[in-house]
This record gives structure tokens, C-alpha cells and sequence, in this order.
């Protein structure tokens, strides 16, 4: 299960404007576009 928290933007305040899940070595996390290279994409919300 994705979590909204972390380094991208469940801590940068964009959650709700979640376009994307990324997974990176610690997790999978909710971002918008601006933050979905920051990890693979593995979804969409």
C-alpha cells in the first residue's frame, strides 16, 4: 500500500493533488507530475 509520506510530496504539501505512485528503495509514495521522476512510476491515482 502506497504511503503520503517521505521526501516527495506527501512532506511537500501536494497530496491532494496526487497524480501518480512511485516506488523507490523506501516505499511507494502518492506524487503529482511535477515529482513522478523522482522515482518508478508504478501507478496511477
Amino acid at each position: 500500500m502506497a504511503v503520503a509520506s517521505g521526501p516527495f510530496c506527501g512532506a511537500l504539501g501536494c497530496r491532494d493533488e496526487a497524480d501518480h505512485v512511485i516506488r523507490d528503495g523506501n516505499g511507494e509514495y502518492f506524487v503529482c507530475d511535477e515529482h513522478a521522476d523522482a522515482g518508478e512510476v508504478v501507478g496511477d491515482v
